[in-house]
């Protein structure tokens, strides 16, 4: 199957386009292809260079966190009885 991206100023000028060009939705596919919808992201980045150091923050995972996780999955696993099949 194949697609047209939803942009009037995309690269491709309208023309069909494979849906491996398109990011999945829940239901279906995006409207804008790979291409542009990661040129609006560097665009966004360049413009918000304080949101996206934010954002990096608090989703970002530092070897605190990691080495907190690993500690938390290793207890649980003892405290959990093996489970029969």
């Amino acid at each position: 199957m194949k697609k047209v991206c939803s942009r009037k100023d995309c690269q491709y000028n309208g023309a069909e386009q494979p849906l491996t060009n398109f990011y999945k939705k829940r239901q279906g596919h995006a409207a804008e292809c790979k291409t542009c919808n990661n040129n609006d992201k560097q665009i966004w980045r360049k413009n918000n260079p304080d949101a996206e150091k934010r954002h990096v923050n608090l989703y970002g995972k530092s070897d605190e966190r990691l080495a907190s996780g690993r500690a938390y999955r290793v207890r649980i696993r003892r405290e959990e009885p093996a489970r029969a099949l």
